[in-house]
């Protein structure tokens, strides 16, 4: 039990503490972004797109995912 608190606690306990920081990082801009009114544009561009603005987005998704393989195949 000493070896392995001396070899893997600290490695788990800075895991420990970045995963923590990360998830109260994320809540703390989640609850930031939900409500504001000033982040009400980007709500509906990542929420609530009409159907012409999705499958312009869509197109470009796929555009790029073509190109992507593209790219490794010839390289």
């Amino acid at each position: 039990m000493v070896d392995w608190i001396t070899n893997e606690a600290p490695r788990w306990l800075v895991l420990s503490v970045w995963i923590i920081i990360n998830i109260v990082l994320f809540v703390v801009t989640y609850l930031r972004y939900f409500d504001a009114d000033e982040y009400y544009y980007l709500r509906e561009l990542t929420g609530c797109c009409p159907q012409p603005l999705r499958r312009q987005l869509d197109k470009a998704i796929t555009y790029h995912q073509y190109l992507a393989y593209m790219i490794c195949l010839h390289s």
